[in-house]
């Protein structure tokens, strides 16, 4: 980005170098697209098309410019652009197409293209099958999660209470061949560099729930591996837990940005995208900056009552569906 603004501030000077005797020149009069896109936005005009994603950097400054000198400006970039260098953290979708396209919608309309799914695509909503397909066809890397490991073996179904055992059996019945055969590869863990995914909890657990441990068992968790970022989701809620090498303590997580401390190590709970068990029914995940080293929970607002009245079709239990409401 530097660059580009200081070609920018150069556009006003002669080829010898001098500036010219009236002083620069005026932006919106720039030959260079990146400059007119600047100078748009400074104008209070929408940011769209092939300039802005031509020069995104530059798209966005002028986009925040204009919103900090035009108090009328809407800011088309504000909740578009985060950073090539994000990663996205979803889980526990649960069949339910609805809020996973929401979501899929909302990561991509951010321009984020490196996601990972924590598990549990499956389970409690309409269509497993649809939420599978939806992973599967963006490339999107998913770890084991316990409903998947359920439909493994008889062994795995016999740890769920009846309910959702139930639940399970007619799941296997909306799937694919494919789908169950794809379930049966599925890894328990992933790394990447200092990062590690679970659906549980670190180091490689599909089925504990952190909210059940107290500090000192978090320290014993922290203590069992060495990355740097752990994620996992299997709870359906957002927590952030930090551990600075003595204790560990638990933090929340909002739709601010949180700046992460190199000196401590973190586990990330991630949220649920199809099945909330907080007050907040939107649908949740989590966007790492790896460039900034920040972390922050997304909202996004997706159709529960669709969702609801397609579980009804399904036969899923009414408990369920009104979960979503």
């Amino acid at each position: 980005m530097g660059k580009q603004l200081r070609r920018i501030n150069r556009l006003g000077k002669t080829k010898a170098g001098r500036r010219r005797s009236k002083g620069p020149r005026p932006l919106w009069k720039s030959p260079l697209p990146a400059a007119s896109c600047l100078a748009g936005a400074w104008r209070g005009k929408a940011l769209q098309g092939g300039c802005a994603k031509r020069f995104p950097l530059v798209a966005a400054t002028g986009a925040v410019l204009a919103s900090a000198c035009c108090p009328g400006y809407n800011n088309p970039m504000s909740e578009t652009l985060i950073t090539t260098d994000a990663l996205a953290v979803i889980s526990d979708a649960h069949g339910n197409i609805e809020a996973l396209d929401r979501v899929l919608e909302d990561i991509e309309r951010r321009g984020v293209k490196d996601s990972i799914c924590l598990g549990d695509a499956i389970g409690y909503g309409p269509d497993p099958e649809g939420c599978v397909n939806r992973i599967r066809e963006r490339g999107i890397p998913m770890v084991l999660g316990n409903h998947e490991q359920g439909l493994q073996g008889k062994e795995y179904m016999d740890w769920f209470v009846p309910p959702v055992r139930k639940v399970l059996q007619k799941t296997r019945t909306l799937l694919s061949d494919s789908t169950l055969e794809w379930i049966q590869t599925l890894p328990p863990t992933m790394e990447r560099g200092d990062m590690l995914f679970v659906h549980g909890c670190p180091p490689d657990s599909v089925n504990k729930y952190l909210y059940t441990l107290d500090e000192d068992d978090l320290a014993e968790v922290f203590a069992s591996y060495a990355h740097w970022l752990a994620f996992a989701g299997h709870t359906h809620e957002l927590n952030l837990y930090v551990y600075d090498g003595e204790k560990a303590w638990r933090e929340d997580i909002t739709d601010q940005p949180v700046p992460l401390d190199r000196t401590r190590r973190y586990l990330v709970n991630v949220g649920a995208v199809g099945q909330p068990r907080d007050a907040d029914k939107r649908a949740k995940y989590v966007l790492l900056n790896k460039a900034a080293a920040t972390l922050r929970a997304v909202f996004v607002e997706y159709d529960a009552q669709k969702t609801v009245q397609a579980m009804k079709r399904v036969g899923m239990p009414e408990a369920y569906a009104k979960r979503l409401l």
